[in-house]
C-alpha cells in the first residue's frame, strides 16, 4: 500500500509540473522573441493568441502606423518574405522594426529577422523554433522571414511597428 502511495504522490507531483510548464507558453533564447500559445483542442484546427507589439522601444519612437500585411508560407526553403516591407541596406541603427505574426492552422512555421538578400535559406546545424505565433523584433536591415514544413501552403499574417531613433 505504501508503495502504491509513493507511485500515486509521483503521478501527482509530474502532473503539476507539467501544467505549469505548459501555461508558462513556449520561449526561444534573448528577449526579442515572446510565443503565443495555442489553446487546447481535439483534432480541428486550435485557435491561437498571438502576442501583442510592444508599445514602447527603448530609444526609438514609431515611424507610423502599424502596417498590416500577409507572407504565403510554400515550403522549407527558400523562405518567404512578407511583400513590400520596408527593410534598409545601410544605416541599420537608426531603425528598429517590431513584428508580429501568427498562423491560423495547425501548421507550427519559423519565423526569424533575416538581413540577408532573398532567397534566404535556413543554416544548416543550426536549431530553429517553430510556433504558431509570436514576437519578433529586428534592426533596420532586418526583415521577417518564415519557413514551414515540407509541402506547407498557409498564409502568415503579420502585423508590424517601424521605429526610428528618437531625436
Amino acid at each position: 500500500m505504501k508503495r502504491n502511495s509513493v507511485v500515486v504522490i509521483v503521478m501527482l507531483v509530474v502532473g503539476a509540473l507539467g501544467a505549469c510548464k505548459e501555461s508558462s507558453g513556449s520561449k526561444s533564447g534573448g528577449t526579442k522573441r515572446s510565443s503565443g500559445s495555442p489553446s487546447q483542442g481535439s483534432g480541428a484546427t486550435t485557435a491561437v493568441t498571438a502576442p501583442a507589439l510592444p508599445a514602447a522601444l527603448p530609444g526609438f519612437v514609431p515611424d507610423g502606423p502599424v502596417v498590416h500585411g500577409a507572407a504565403h508560407v510554400t515550403g522549407r526553403d527558400p523562405g518567404a518574405l512578407v511583400p513590400g516591407f520596408p527593410v534598409a541596406t545601410d544605416n541599420c541603427a537608426a531603425r528598429a522594426f517590431t513584428v508580429r505574426w501568427h498562423v491560423d492552422s495547425d501548421v507550427t512555421i519559423t519565423a526569424e529577422m533575416a538581413s540577408a538578400p532573398p532567397p534566404i535559406h535556413l543554416e544548416l546545424g543550426r536549431q530553429y523554433l517553430a510556433e504558431r505565433a509570436s514576437v519578433l523584433q529586428g534592426d533596420g536591415c532586418a526583415q521577417p522571414v518564415f519557413f514551414g514544413p515540407p509541402a506547407t501552403n498557409v498564409d502568415v499574417a503579420v502585423d508590424y511597428q517601424a521605429w526610428k531613433t528618437a531625436a
